[in-house]
């Protein structure tokens, strides 16, 4: 084997177990690090810019660019996660805490940011009471009686009733024949079992 062969080799080796290379983690996360703090920095230094400006196109502008710099640094923040996860194996558990503990602050700091948008309350699951609806009660009522008097008759119902009772006073009164007279298929329906009078459903 040549010595350019031994080399290639040599060089093929390191490149397959770079990543064990605690050095090069360590600036790997430094240089992830050097790139979320900047971009903090530097969304502060917009924000304050934009509340000192009167232009409100400029403004809008400068609160939509942090809103853009805010989604890059979490995703950022993600890869450092991922970056941390990867070297569970080298770290000590105070060393892996730290770091958590680090990107944590990194994200809160990310988060605290204001963007010029109004972040809605968090929903907590299951169905939500609307406040117009909170005195809705399916199945109850309000008063909850149920007792003779809950459905009181009305003057008009009460005439309704007398006026029923007389008609089938009528109807008792009319003798059989001409009632078959006048209605022939009246006498055939009457016969049948499940047959009854109009006066007599009511």
């Amino acid at each position: 084997m040549s010595v350019i062969d031994l080399i290639e080799r040599v060089d093929a080796i390191c490149r397959r177990y770079e990543k064990y290379d605690l050095d090069n983690h360590n600036e790997a996360l430094g240089s992830q690090y050097d790139v979320v703090e900047a971009g903090i920095e530097a969304s502060l230094q917009k924000l304050e810019a934009a509340t000192t400006e009167e232009d409100r196109a400029f403004d809008v502008a400068m609160k939509a660019d942090v809103q853009q710099t805010k989604a890059y640094l979490l995703e950022e923040v993600s890869e450092l996660q991922k970056l941390t996860l990867e070297r569970v194996n080298v770290l000590s558990k105070e060393e892996f805490v730290a770091q958590n503990d680090l990107i944590s602050m990194l994200k809160e700091r990310i988060e605290a940011i204001s963007d010029g948008i109004a972040r809605g309350a968090k929903q907590t699951g299951g169905w939500a009471t609307s406040a117009s609806h909170e005195g809705i009660k399916i199945g109850s009522t309000s008063d909850k009686r149920f007792g003779s008097n809950y459905c009181q008759q009305t003057e008009e119902s009460i005439r309704f009733r007398q006026g029923n009772e007389m008609q089938k006073m009528k109807q008792a009164s009319f003798p059989t024949g001409k009632r078959q007279k006048r209605f022939p298929f009246l006498h055939k329906l009457r016969g049948k079992s499940h047959f009854k009078w109009p006066f007599e459903l009511c």
